[in-house]
């Protein structure tokens, strides 16, 4: 098996691909191609888990059910809740229609509309309906009485418990009576009206969609005037009054919220918010719109597809346990899974708790906090090191859970995978719901049909062909060089037993020259032989499409140059491990258990950790793959945190069923695999490396002064751990 470098040298090293990577993790490239390929990653943007905020003592977190339901055949526009009546606005071909719901039972009743409003609001006797900058008010049996027109657009229109109107624009307030006299309020500087909300005190509040300076975002209209409401800063989505002005519930973080992520459901009072229950129970699927406490119970009304649901929620009376997921990222994988947990158990419920991924006082926070005894249940590993947690006993060993679990053994997964996750000792820190495979191919012209190589292989190949590069063009420069030529071979620099360090030896300058000459090779590069083409296997049509291609150019999957073994490696962007000394260590092994249950693992999208799922995806080998299309994020990056959703889509060719020669070589990379895959992203020592390069590739310092450079870097860190 492949060492970890990391277990010898030192956490606070992690702070230098904090503060210049994003907080996704490793780019993916597109799968099974063996040539240098763009990144990018499958599966959408998941709405980000909400930060752990501590729920007070007497609050107990409790499971809702669903003991009503409604659905109503409506193509969802707006809502108003009356006293007892709840109005739909739907949209359809010509005009658009109202629903009138009775809360209480009994049958609800059809309005047609003229034209498509866009908004609507339940007053006294009447419904007051919003399309652009026009405002109409009709009678409960759709007769107009009044219409009036604004300079501005309404943006939402709401009615106080005197039923007098609110109309929200981006700029100002208008406040109507019944007899259609406004007045205007203006919204502070740097404020974008948008949504309108009624608070517990029966007085209505509007929520900036925008804010640009010091104001409040929650602001109360009050005798004509706008009183700020203290939110804590807290960024709310669905909003459902409480007992006061200042006392509220909402749900997530955004006005976006889909019922399937399970969303937590906070309480705002006495100036901090809680989580008093999720939406887990819902088992529906649809955007949430409104929530509404009534009584003990709370209406959830949802826009379904062509559909619109209202739910109510009653309390079970049996309590969840919040189990936190420290992390230091956003990776939206992660974040997918989680929320997938969290919509389908009933027992827990997995919250984030996020220690920021920019400054080393972030990182620091999070070793100091395990130390001190404030630790989360289960921890991301992502940019972090589990065996160097694992060692200083601060993480459980897996094994032992494992084998005292009757719902699977180690046989269950897959073992080449298996081993490369083992720690130094023998012993498991983390594990993975999926992976990867990583390797390189070559051309049989220069490494014939050998199975692995060295770096002196590769070395000596080159030197004997001078116009032969290792990418042609190089793309991303010596970060490529130093990703596939260290991996497999980082254990000559650097001794993982004792922590010595040999990047200032002759041995490592002369890679460092060697580097050199291969980045000026691929600046001039103009056409001619590559000798790397990097492949990335993420699932078995991966391997049918990547193995025929390979062949059809003459390739070789020889694997990353290594000190022995096969130079085929895993990789992995979800990995979790428990932490040691909480008390939660079995309830956090549930998420684990589950996430490596065969009906999980037959719905992921990469290669399962679960051997029986693999072997019957590998069976469908022998029958060939169908042509396929996959869209993957232009940046994955971006897209975890975030910031683009620009997506690029390709089309694979059908490719016919594997030969044995074929199958066998998938067998052999599998069965090859030795260690986990380590970069410029993943791992601080690639990095590190990489910087010090940029004045040797500029021809401003030696390979020599390069490597002692490196050496005196990476020896300057120290560990916070005990040891």
């Amino acid at each position: 098996m492949k060492k970890n470098w990391k277990s010898a040298l030192l956490l606070p090293v992690l702070l230098l691909i904090l503060l210049l990577l994003s907080a996704c993790g490793k780019q993916e490239p597109p799968a099974a191609s063996p040539d240098p390929a763009p990144t990018a990653a499958p599966a959408p943007t998941a709405a980000p888990v909400p930060d752990e905020t501590p729920v007070p003592a007497d609050t107990r977190y409790l499971r809702y059910d669903v003991t009503e339901e409604a659905q109503f055949d409506l193509s969802y526009r707006d809502h108003s809740f009356g006293a007892n009546e709840l109005i739909l606005l739907g949209e359809e071909k010509k005009g658009g229609k109202l629903l009138l719901v009775p809360l209480a039972g009994g049958e609800e009743r059809e309005l047609k509309l003229d034209k498509a409003y866009r908004q609507v609001a339940v007053g006294n006797g009447c419904i007051w309906l919003g399309y652009q900058m026009e405002l109409t008010c009709i009678t409960p049996d759709g007769q107009q009485t009044l219409s009036l027109t604004f300079p501005e657009v309404i943006e939402d229109l709401l009615c106080d418990e005197t039923g007098r109107l609110y109309v929200a624009h981006r700029n100002s307030l208008t406040l109507v009576s019944n007899a259609g006299e406004t007045e205007s309020i203006p919204l502070p500087q740097g404020f974008t009206g948008g949504t309108l909300w009624r608070l517990g005190s029966g007085e209505v509040a509007v929520y900036a969609s925008r804010v640009k300076g010091e104001v409040d975002r929650l602001q109360r209209v009050s005798s004509g005037e706008l009183l700020p409401v203290d939110t804590g800063n807290v960024s709310i989505g669905v909003f459902a009054a409480g007992d006061t002005a200042e006392d509220f519930f909402f749900v997530g973080w955004s006005f976006n919220q889909q019922l399937s992520e399970a969303s937590q459901v906070y309480r705002f009072s006495g100036g901090r918010y809680a989580p008093i229950f999720d939406l887990a129970g819902a088992g529906r699927e649809g955007r949430l719109r409104d929530l509404r406490q009534d009584g003990e119970d709370f209406l959830l009304l949802y826009e379904g597809e062509g559909e619109t649901g209202l739910l109510r929620l009653s309390s079970s009376g049996v309590e969840k346990k919040i189990l936190t997921v420290a992390r230091l990222n956003n990776n939206h994988f992660v974040s997918d899974l989680i929320s997938r947990y969290n919509r389908e158990q009933q027992e827990y419920y997995l919250v984030n708790r996020s220690y920021g991924s920019d400054t080393e006082e972030e990182l620091e926070r999070l070793e100091l906090s395990i130390l001190a005894g404030d630790k989360p249940d289960l921890l991301d590993t992502m940019l972090t090191n589990p065996q160097v947690y694992g060692t200083r006993g601060l993480l459980r060993d897996l094994y032992p859970m494992i084998d005292a679990d009757p719902a699977i053994s180690r046989e269950d997964l897959v073992p080449s995978v298996l081993r490369a996750l083992e720690a130094e000792n023998g012993e498991l820190y983390q594990m993975w719901p999926e992976f990867s495979l990583w390797t390189s191919a070559e051309p049989k012209v220069y490494v014939g049909d050998a199975e692995n190589w060295t770096l002196e292989d590769m070395v000596r190949i080159c030197e004997e062909n001078p116009d032969l590069t290792l990418f042609g063009n190089l793309g991303q420069g010596a970060r490529s060089l130093l990703n596939f030529t260290l991996t497999g071979v980082m254990e000559r620099f650097a001794d993982f037993e004792t922590g010595e360090l040999r990047f200032d030896t002759p041995e490592f300058a002369e890679y460092l020259r060697f580097i050199a000459e291969m980045t000026q090779r691929g600046r001039d590069y103009s056409g001619g032989d590559m000798l790397l083409f990097s492949s990335f296997f993420y699932s078995v049509g991966d391997f049918a499409r990547g193995i025929a291609d390979a062949e059809a150019r003459g390739l070789q999957f020889t694997g990353y140059p290594c000190s022995g073994g096969t130079g085929h490696r895993c990789a992995g962007e979800i990995s979790f491990a428990i932490v040691e000394g909480t008390g939660n260590e079995e309830a956090a092994w549930a998420f684990i258990r589950w996430f490596l249950s065969e009906e999980v693992q037959e719905e992921l999208e990469w290669l399962p950790m679960r051997r029986s799922v693999l072997e019957a995806r590998l069976e469908t080998l022998e029958n060939g793959t169908p042509e396929t299309t996959v869209t993957r994020f232009v940046d994955p990056v971006a897209a975890a945190a975030g910031e683009s959703s620009e997506t690029v889509t390709y089309t694979y060719p059908a490719v016919p069923g594997m030969t044995e020669e074929e199958y066998a070589i998938v067998r052999r990379l599998l069965n090859g695999v030795e260690g986990i895959y380590q970069d410029t992203v993943t791992d601080p020592c690639y990095w590190i490396i990489c910087e010090e390069c940029a004045p040797l590739l500029r021809d401003e310092r030696s390979a020599e002064d390069t490597a002692k450079a490196i050496q005196e870097r990476l020896s300057g860190f120290y560990s916070r751990l005990p040891e």
